[in-house]
């Protein structure tokens, strides 16, 4: 004969017919001893230390790359990210510096659109520059406009020196010499 225990029920085959035989029992429950020790309490993790950002960001285009400059204040401890890319798209992380670096260069595709960057600063905790863009359009107007001036004074001077203005002319009454009157030199009788 074959006893199996689930739960407090004893079941048993028959040897002659195979069927199972049911017994119930009941078993008093244990009592299970609570736990001596308290919980240990919910430890919340220390804030990250603030970090302060990198200032005076600037940025040196030579239109194919970007170099990106910036003052340290981790005392040269701190990481830095440059971020970024092309004005109105999502920014991307565009280099990762060791500590203490101050200058990073990025390379671009395009000489003519406009980027934007700002370096994060990384020691234990983080914090962010101003974001900074290029200013190739308003250089390239600039440029422009100069280059417009420069053409227009060459012009100018060409048209002066194809046909010479006439010299004023003298007023009437400037050939005339007129002698003192006889009165004024005290010859008068």
């Amino acid at each position: 004969m074959t006893f199996t225990v689930v739960t407090g029920i004893v079941a048993t085959l028959q040897p002659q017919s195979g069927s199972p035989v049911l017994a119930s029992e009941e078993y008093p429950e244990e009592s299970v001893p609570e736990a001596a020790e308290a919980p240990e309490p919910v430890v919340e993790p220390s804030p990250l230390p603030e970090v302060s950002p990198p200032s005076g960001v600037s940025l040196e285009d030579s239109l194919s790359a970007v170099t990106v400059s910036w003052t340290d204040h981790t005392g040269g401890t701190g990481s830095y990210f440059v971020v970024g890319g092309r004005q109105g798209h999502d920014p991307t992380t565009l280099a990762r510096t060791g500590p203490g670096a101050v200058t990073a260069q990025i390379n671009v595709d395009d000489t003519q659109a406009e980027y934007c960057f700002t370096v994060v600063a990384v020691d234990g905790g983080s914090g962010a520059s101003d974001e900074v863009c290029t200013t190739r359009a308003a250089e390239r107007q600039a440029e422009a406009d100069r280059l417009a001036e420069e053409e227009a004074a060459e012009e100018e001077e060409e048209e002066e020196e194809a046909d010479p203005s006439p010299s004023p002319s003298p007023s009437p009454n400037s050939d005339l010499v007129r002698e003192p009157s006889p009165s004024a030199t005290g010859d008068g009788d």
